[in-house]
């Protein structure tokens, strides 16, 4: 039997964990995770933040996990204050995730060929993400879709249109305002640069 240690420091915005297989041949026995191996004193760091300045903080709780981490924070603002949620907002928000949910599959399908040796369909799953992230700045105008979940709403700066190339929507100028767009004015402050 083989131990294969993997981790803690992995490449990409992924978190840091160790994992330990445990192999005979191709055969995997028993795998060992050891999981929240740093210490970044997140909840320290939103103490005296006001609900403006703690959004930009909880989208960087994890790198890839902006949207997620955005929409945890929105809604226990929104529970704690009463605030109701429009459903055209609702529904922006779900396609959001989703579309944070597809880059972060796309990047973690890539990475699988990657390590069992398929390095063009490691490539492949890149270009297929690159075009994604370009969606997302498209969609939000960043590439990991910060500043799309606000408290109350959500800022889309158009919906996603993926026959049309990112490139020829810069270039054209035509946008579509979202039904479930809040001025950002009226709910965000600007977020401090990532």
């Amino acid at each position: 039997m083989y131990e294969i240690p993997v981790g803690p420091v992995h490449a990409g915005l992924i978190e840091p964990g160790h994992f330990r297989f445990s192999v005979v041949g191709e055969t995997i026995l028993r795998l060992k995770a050891r999981l929240w191996f740093v210490h970044r004193g997140v909840e320290k760091l939103f103490e005296g933040r006001t609900t403006e300045t703690g959004l930009p903080l909880a989208e960087r709780v994890s790198g890839d996990t902006a949207v997620g981490h955005a929409l945890a924070y929105c809604l226990a603002v929104e529970e704690a204050t009463g605030t109701e949620v429009p459903a055209a907002a609702a529904r922006g928000r779900a396609l959001l995730l989703e579309l944070e949910r597809l880059h972060n599959h796309v990047a973690d399908l890539g990475m699988l060929c990657n390590d069992v040796g398929h390095g063009i369909l490691h490539a492949h799953a890149q270009r297929v993400r690159e075009r994604l992230l370009r969606l997302n700045a498209e969609t939000t105008g960043h590439r990991l879709l910060r500043g799309g979940v606000v408290p109350g709403g959500t800022v889309l700066r158009t919906l996603p249109d993926p026959p049309r190339s990112p490139r020829s929507a810069a270039t054209s100028g035509r946008s579509r305002a979202s039904p479930c767009t809040t001025p950002p004015s009226a709910t965000a402050s600007p977020a401090p640069p990532s």
